[in-house]
């Protein structure tokens, strides 16, 4: 459910019916009255007397070598993770979406010969994300993917104005236990590249409103009522680009009155809101959780416990960074680089360095709470 950026972690029906900025308080206000608010079970005391293993992850390579990274992005409540892996113990080598199940990888391996990454996993071990088919001026064309019983399939792009298959990419970021897949497809328009937010749903793509006036968006994340947010911009290829974060609600987009970066933002099942940007929205209140931290953050993903995991650093020099996780009130620090996503039972995958210039490792921290 969670909402990250791909370019690090970062992506989770509608029809047409944008809303403009103008209205962004009177939507924020509309969309807080359906809001539930789900608050985090496990109170400070709990937070207290709990502490978390850390494990590293085993990878494609064999024995850990230094080039041999891999990256976990997701995971799911039966504590199935999904993430890339360099497939061979050299500088530059490919990476391959894989998963890791009761201590095991797989290779998932890529639609064509090139890299492939996977991104997010509902209950059903249903594994999305995208995967590279070529390379073209230095960019490289990926293609958003759904895997399921040994078999990865192309979920394609939306048709762009006289463009060819080159000029046309997808990413699957996020997927409910409904089999609805959300994230965003970019095309080439006269030189420079657009993405607008999607969904897949029973075999076909569909695009999602924007803010009026705007040209791009993602949709990173999705919950169990198809509530979707992400992001919508005017133009990307502008510097200093504004994104605003966004729900997707009933075929309508709703401006929910706070900036996002390309994280975007994540969606718990209780329709609590983290967006990248370290803000936490629910029916009655807006909490910015950077402020909690003495250091820039980042948040990626929220449970249904109202628990949040993301990253700090010092200057926003992310080199020197933490993994956050914010819960009952606080903000506890971790050995990583980022935590991507956190389940139910409390349980958060990430990844980590061993220095300067060498590929991160996967890890999972699992709770253990002291009698």
């Amino acid at each position: 459910m969670r909402g990250r950026d791909g370019a690090r972690r970062c992506g989770r029906r509608v029809r047409s019916g944008a809303r403009g900025r103008r209205t962004a308080i009177v939507v924020v206000l509309a969309v807080a009255a359906t809001l539930a608010v789900s608050a985090p079970t496990s109170g400070r005391r709990d937070a207290e007397q709990t502490t978390w293993v850390r494990t590293q992850l085993p990878g494609l390579c064999g024995r850990p070598g230094s080039w041999c990274g891999a990256a976990a992005w997701a995971i799911n409540d039966r504590g199935q993770i999904v993430g890339h892996a360099n497939t061979k113990a050299d500088v530059g080598s490919s990476s391959h979406a894989v998963i890791w199940d009761k201590g095991r990888i797989r290779d998932l391996g890529a639609l064509r010969s090139g890299s492939s990454v996977a991104y997010d996993i509902n209950e059903r071990a249903q594994v999305v994300g995208w995967s590279y088919i070529r390379r073209t001026d230095l960019r490289g064309v990926a293609r958003a993917f759904v895997w399921e019983s040994g078999r990865m399939r192309n979920l394609g792009t939306l048709p762009g104005p006289n463009s060819t298959s080159d000029e046309r990419m997808s990413r699957a970021l996020a997927i409910n236990e409904h089999g609805q897949i959300v994230g965003e497809s970019t095309v080439l328009e006269s030189d420079a590249w657009h993405s607008r937010p999607v969904v897949w749903q029973g075999g076909r793509i569909r695009s999602l409103p924007l803010l009026e006036g705007d040209r791009d968006g993602g949709a990173t994340a999705v919950n169990e009522f198809g509530d979707i947010v992400g992001w919508s911009a005017p133009d990307t290829n502008r510097i200093g680009a504004s994104l605003h974060a966004v729900l997707w609600r009933d075929g309508r987009v709703h401006d929910l009155g706070v900036m996002t970066d390309y994280g975007g933002a994540s969606i718990n099942d209780g329709r609590q809101v983290v967006t990248s940007s370290g803000r936490l929205l629910s029916a009655d209140r807006s909490t910015n959780l950077c402020a909690r931290v003495l250091s820039p953050c980042t948040a990626y993903a929220i449970n249904n416990r109202g628990q949040v995991v993301g990253s700090q650093a010092p200057e926003d020099n992310w080199l020197f960074g933490t993994g956050v996780l914010w819960t009952a009130g606080r903000a506890l620090s971790f050995r990583s680089i980022g935590l991507s996503d956190i389940n139910e039972r409390g349980e958060i995958a990430g990844a980590d360095q061993e220095g300067h210039g060498v590929p991160d490792r996967a890890y999972v921290w699992k709770p253990k709470r002291s009698r």
